[in-house]
């Protein structure tokens, strides 16, 4: 799921400003990305509680114990921002900036 269904968004949300994808991340992908682990886990006829709890441990990130799945949404300004100011750094250092 990390490579296929997850890695999309983190596409969408360094491109596309974060009031359009943040939407979209919150309506379409994160019940998407739920649903496809429900049915990866079988577990369709578990509890709502037991399933909930799964998937919030799913979306730990890796050093915590879960699998980084989904949170887009909560990560998109940050995501955008740190696109935007990687660009600009690049567009100021040129080579009369650096004394050749």
């Amino acid at each position: 799921m990390m490579r296929c269904r997850s890695s999309t968004p983190f596409y969408w949300m360094r491109t596309m400003y974060p009031c359009v994808v943040r939407p979209v991340l919150e309506e379409v992908v994160e019940p998407a990305l739920k649903k496809s682990f429900v049915l990866l886990a079988e577990a369709g006829h578990s509890p709502h509680e037991l399933i909930d709890q799964a998937w919030a441990e799913a979306q730990q990130d890796g050093r915590f114990g879960g699998c980084g799945l989904g949170g887009h949404a909560q990560t998109a300004d940050a995501s955008f921002a740190v696109q935007l100011s990687s660009r600009s750094t690049r567009h100021y250092v040129t080579p009369s900036h650096c004394g050749a």
